[in-house]
Protein backbone atom coordinates (compact mmCIF):
# COMPACT_ATOMS: atom_id res chain seq x y z
CA UNK A 1 0.00 0.00 0.00
CA UNK A 2 1.30 3.46 -0.92
CA UNK A 3 0.66 6.39 1.42
CA UNK A 4 1.08 9.90 0.09
CA UNK A 5 2.11 12.98 1.99
CA UNK A 6 4.19 13.39 5.12
CA UNK A 7 1.51 12.11 7.48
CA UNK A 8 -1.76 10.41 6.55
CA UNK A 9 -4.33 8.79 8.82
CA UNK A 10 -6.50 5.95 7.57
CA UNK A 11 -9.25 3.73 8.95
CA UNK A 12 -10.13 0.42 7.32
CA UNK A 13 -12.40 -2.49 8.22
CA UNK A 14 -11.09 -5.95 7.59
CA UNK A 15 -9.65 -9.24 8.80
CA UNK A 16 -6.06 -10.35 9.43
CA UNK A 17 -5.16 -13.11 6.95
CA UNK A 18 -1.40 -13.42 7.48
CA UNK A 19 1.16 -12.48 10.12
CA UNK A 20 4.91 -12.04 9.60
CA UNK A 21 7.33 -11.41 12.43
CA UNK A 22 9.34 -8.24 11.79
CA UNK A 23 12.41 -6.86 13.51
CA UNK A 24 12.79 -7.67 17.19
CA UNK A 25 9.30 -6.98 18.52
CA UNK A 26 7.05 -6.04 15.57
CA UNK A 27 4.68 -7.86 13.25
CA UNK A 28 3.54 -7.14 9.72
CA UNK A 29 -0.18 -7.85 9.38
CA UNK A 30 -1.63 -8.66 5.97
CA UNK A 31 -5.22 -7.46 6.19
CA UNK A 32 -8.08 -7.98 3.75
CA UNK A 33 -10.20 -4.83 3.83
CA UNK A 34 -13.42 -3.49 2.39
CA UNK A 35 -12.00 -0.11 1.45
CA UNK A 36 -8.48 -0.76 0.18
CA UNK A 37 -8.34 -4.43 -0.71
CA UNK A 38 -5.26 -6.25 0.56
CA UNK A 39 -2.90 -4.11 2.64
CA UNK A 40 0.05 -4.61 4.96
CA UNK A 41 0.14 -2.89 8.34
CA UNK A 42 3.09 -2.71 10.72
CA UNK A 43 2.12 -3.48 14.32
CA UNK A 44 4.97 -2.08 16.38
CA UNK A 45 6.02 -3.68 19.65
CA UNK A 46 3.17 -6.23 19.73
CA UNK A 47 5.53 -9.13 20.45
CA UNK A 48 6.40 -7.55 23.79
CA UNK A 49 4.54 -8.72 26.87
CA UNK A 50 1.59 -6.46 27.69
CA UNK A 51 1.66 -4.53 24.40
CA UNK A 52 -1.52 -2.52 23.93
CA UNK A 53 -2.31 -3.75 20.39
CA UNK A 54 -1.42 -7.43 20.81
CA UNK A 55 -5.13 -8.31 20.61
CA UNK A 56 -5.31 -7.01 17.02
CA UNK A 57 -2.20 -8.87 15.87
CA UNK A 58 -3.73 -12.32 15.61
CA UNK A 59 -4.94 -14.38 12.69
CA UNK A 60 -8.71 -13.96 12.09
CA UNK A 61 -8.84 -10.68 14.03
CA UNK A 62 -11.75 -8.81 12.40
CA UNK A 63 -12.14 -5.15 13.20
CA UNK A 64 -11.53 -1.53 12.37
CA UNK A 65 -7.85 -0.69 12.06
CA UNK A 66 -6.60 2.85 12.64
CA UNK A 67 -3.23 3.66 11.10
CA UNK A 68 -0.83 6.49 10.46
CA UNK A 69 1.32 6.30 7.34
CA UNK A 70 5.06 6.74 7.82
CA UNK A 71 7.60 6.19 5.05
CA UNK A 72 4.89 4.82 2.77
CA UNK A 73 3.83 2.17 5.31
CA UNK A 74 0.69 2.11 7.52
CA UNK A 75 1.57 1.86 11.23
CA UNK A 76 -1.13 0.47 13.51
CA UNK A 77 -2.25 2.99 16.13
CA UNK A 78 -5.60 1.55 17.24
CA UNK A 79 -8.03 -1.30 16.62
CA UNK A 80 -11.62 -2.08 17.55
CA UNK A 81 -13.04 -5.58 17.16
CA UNK A 82 -16.11 -5.96 14.94
CA UNK A 83 -16.56 -9.75 15.06
CA UNK A 84 -14.87 -12.39 17.21
CA UNK A 85 -13.73 -15.18 14.87
CA UNK A 86 -11.25 -16.84 17.22
CA UNK A 87 -13.68 -19.73 17.75
CA UNK A 88 -12.60 -20.89 14.28
CA UNK A 89 -9.40 -22.23 15.84
CA UNK A 90 -11.13 -24.55 18.33
CA UNK A 91 -11.35 -27.52 15.94
CA UNK A 92 -8.75 -28.57 13.37
CA UNK A 93 -11.40 -29.20 10.70
CA UNK A 94 -12.94 -25.76 11.13
CA UNK A 95 -9.47 -24.16 11.18
CA UNK A 96 -8.56 -25.79 7.85
CA UNK A 97 -11.79 -24.71 6.17
CA UNK A 98 -11.45 -21.17 7.54
CA UNK A 99 -7.82 -21.01 6.40
CA UNK A 100 -8.89 -22.08 2.91
CA UNK A 101 -11.60 -19.38 2.78
CA UNK A 102 -9.02 -16.78 3.78
CA UNK A 103 -6.40 -18.12 1.33
CA UNK A 104 -8.94 -18.17 -1.48
CA UNK A 105 -10.18 -14.61 -0.98
CA UNK A 106 -6.67 -13.32 -0.37
CA UNK A 107 -5.71 -14.60 -3.81
CA UNK A 108 -8.49 -12.69 -5.56
CA UNK A 109 -8.48 -9.48 -3.50
CA UNK A 110 -6.03 -6.99 -5.00
CA UNK A 111 -4.11 -4.15 -3.38
CA UNK A 112 -5.77 -0.73 -3.48
CA UNK A 113 -8.98 -2.19 -4.93
CA UNK A 114 -12.21 -1.95 -2.87
CA UNK A 115 -13.51 -5.46 -2.22
CA UNK A 116 -17.02 -5.09 -0.84
CA UNK A 117 -18.54 -8.19 -2.43
CA UNK A 118 -15.69 -10.57 -1.68
CA UNK A 119 -15.29 -9.30 1.88
CA UNK A 120 -19.00 -9.75 2.61
CA UNK A 121 -18.88 -13.26 1.14
CA UNK A 122 -15.82 -14.13 3.22
CA UNK A 123 -17.08 -12.81 6.55
CA UNK A 124 -20.56 -14.30 6.16
CA UNK A 125 -19.05 -17.69 5.30
CA UNK A 126 -16.65 -17.57 8.24
CA UNK A 127 -19.50 -16.64 10.59
CA UNK A 128 -21.65 -19.58 9.48
CA UNK A 129 -18.65 -21.90 9.65
CA UNK A 130 -17.85 -20.83 13.19
CA UNK A 131 -21.49 -21.15 14.27
CA UNK A 132 -21.67 -24.63 12.72
CA UNK A 133 -24.90 -23.61 10.99
CA UNK A 134 -24.09 -25.14 7.62
CA UNK A 135 -22.13 -28.12 6.36
CA UNK A 136 -18.52 -26.95 5.74
CA UNK A 137 -18.42 -28.75 2.38
CA UNK A 138 -21.51 -26.87 1.25
CA UNK A 139 -20.10 -23.58 2.54
CA UNK A 140 -16.93 -24.26 0.56
CA UNK A 141 -18.94 -24.89 -2.61
CA UNK A 142 -20.91 -21.68 -2.01
CA UNK A 143 -17.88 -19.45 -1.49
CA UNK A 144 -16.02 -20.97 -4.45
CA UNK A 145 -18.84 -20.79 -7.00
CA UNK A 146 -19.96 -17.34 -5.77
CA UNK A 147 -16.40 -16.05 -5.97
CA UNK A 148 -16.22 -17.19 -9.58
CA UNK A 149 -19.39 -15.18 -10.24
CA UNK A 150 -17.99 -12.08 -8.53
CA UNK A 151 -14.91 -12.41 -10.72
CA UNK A 152 -17.10 -12.51 -13.83
CA UNK A 153 -16.42 -16.19 -14.52
CA UNK A 154 -19.57 -17.93 -13.27
CA UNK A 155 -20.30 -21.28 -14.92
CA UNK A 156 -23.00 -21.12 -17.61
CA UNK A 157 -26.28 -22.53 -16.31
CA UNK A 158 -28.99 -21.09 -18.57
CA UNK A 159 -28.11 -22.90 -21.81
CA UNK A 160 -26.13 -25.97 -22.82
CA UNK A 161 -22.46 -25.18 -23.36
CA UNK A 162 -22.34 -27.86 -26.09
CA UNK A 163 -25.48 -27.37 -28.19
CA UNK A 164 -26.79 -23.97 -26.92
CA UNK A 165 -30.19 -25.47 -26.06
CA UNK A 166 -31.95 -23.72 -23.14
CA UNK A 167 -31.69 -25.81 -19.97
CA UNK A 168 -34.78 -26.78 -17.98
CA UNK A 169 -35.95 -29.45 -15.55
CA UNK A 170 -36.68 -31.79 -18.43
CA UNK A 171 -32.97 -32.13 -19.25
CA UNK A 172 -30.40 -34.48 -17.83
CA UNK A 173 -27.31 -32.53 -16.76
CA UNK A 174 -23.56 -32.84 -16.85
CA UNK A 175 -20.98 -30.26 -15.82
CA UNK A 176 -18.28 -29.53 -18.38
CA UNK A 177 -15.10 -28.18 -16.82
CA UNK A 178 -13.66 -27.84 -20.31
CA UNK A 179 -16.48 -25.54 -21.46
CA UNK A 180 -17.17 -23.81 -18.12
CA UNK A 181 -20.76 -24.79 -17.53
CA UNK A 182 -23.67 -27.19 -17.70
CA UNK A 183 -24.50 -29.37 -20.69
CA UNK A 184 -27.41 -31.59 -21.64
CA UNK A 185 -25.27 -33.56 -24.11
CA UNK A 186 -24.05 -36.22 -21.68
CA UNK A 187 -20.46 -34.96 -21.71
CA UNK A 188 -18.58 -34.18 -18.53
CA UNK A 189 -19.42 -34.94 -14.89
CA UNK A 190 -22.98 -36.12 -14.32
CA UNK A 191 -24.91 -33.92 -11.86
CA UNK A 192 -28.39 -34.14 -10.38
CA UNK A 193 -31.11 -31.55 -10.79
CA UNK A 194 -30.47 -30.57 -7.17
CA UNK A 195 -26.81 -29.77 -7.88
CA UNK A 196 -27.77 -27.89 -11.04
CA UNK A 197 -30.28 -25.72 -9.17
CA UNK A 198 -27.81 -25.11 -6.32
CA UNK A 199 -25.04 -23.93 -8.66
CA UNK A 200 -27.50 -21.66 -10.45
CA UNK A 201 -28.71 -20.16 -7.17
CA UNK A 202 -25.20 -19.66 -5.77
CA UNK A 203 -24.02 -17.87 -8.89
CA UNK A 204 -27.09 -15.85 -9.81
CA UNK A 205 -29.27 -15.19 -6.74
CA UNK A 206 -29.09 -12.12 -4.54
CA UNK A 207 -26.22 -12.38 -2.07
CA UNK A 208 -28.69 -12.64 0.83
CA UNK A 209 -30.15 -15.85 -0.60
CA UNK A 210 -27.12 -17.91 -1.57
CA UNK A 211 -26.86 -19.73 1.76
CA UNK A 212 -30.46 -20.95 1.78
CA UNK A 213 -29.96 -24.13 -0.20
CA UNK A 214 -31.71 -27.46 0.01
CA UNK A 215 -29.43 -30.20 -1.26
CA UNK A 216 -29.36 -33.93 -0.41
CA UNK A 217 -26.34 -35.15 1.52
CA UNK A 218 -25.59 -37.56 -1.33
CA UNK A 219 -24.95 -34.53 -3.56
CA UNK A 220 -22.64 -32.68 -1.16
CA UNK A 221 -19.47 -34.39 -2.36
CA UNK A 222 -20.40 -33.78 -5.99
CA UNK A 223 -20.97 -30.02 -5.65
CA UNK A 224 -17.95 -29.67 -3.35
CA UNK A 225 -15.60 -31.47 -5.77
CA UNK A 226 -16.95 -29.51 -8.73
CA UNK A 227 -16.47 -26.18 -6.97
CA UNK A 228 -12.87 -27.08 -6.05
CA UNK A 229 -12.00 -28.05 -9.61
CA UNK A 230 -13.76 -25.01 -11.05
CA UNK A 231 -12.22 -22.35 -8.79
CA UNK A 232 -8.76 -23.78 -9.37
CA UNK A 233 -9.33 -23.56 -13.11
CA UNK A 234 -10.49 -19.95 -12.78
CA UNK A 235 -7.55 -19.04 -10.54
CA UNK A 236 -4.97 -21.06 -12.44
CA UNK A 237 -3.73 -22.18 -9.04
CA UNK A 238 -3.94 -25.19 -6.72
CA UNK A 239 -5.03 -24.32 -3.18
CA UNK A 240 -2.98 -26.66 -1.02
CA UNK A 241 -5.18 -26.45 2.09
CA UNK A 242 -7.80 -28.44 0.18
CA UNK A 243 -5.41 -31.41 0.28
CA UNK A 244 -5.25 -31.23 4.09
CA UNK A 245 -9.03 -31.06 4.31
CA UNK A 246 -9.35 -34.23 2.22
CA UNK A 247 -6.93 -36.01 4.56
CA UNK A 248 -9.08 -35.37 7.66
Amino acid sequence: MICFGIMEYIKVKGIVCKITEYKESDKILTVLTYEKGKIQIVAKGVRKKGAALTHASRLFYCGQFECVCQNNMPILTGATMIQDFFGLTNRIETLYYASHFIDLCSYFIQEEQPSQDIMSLLLNSLYLLMRNESDPMLLTAIIQFRLSAIEGAAPITDFCVECNKPLDDGCSFCFSLENDGVTCCNRGISISHSVFRAINQICNADSSKIYFLSIPKTDLTVIYDLSCKYIEKIAGKHFEILDRIQEL
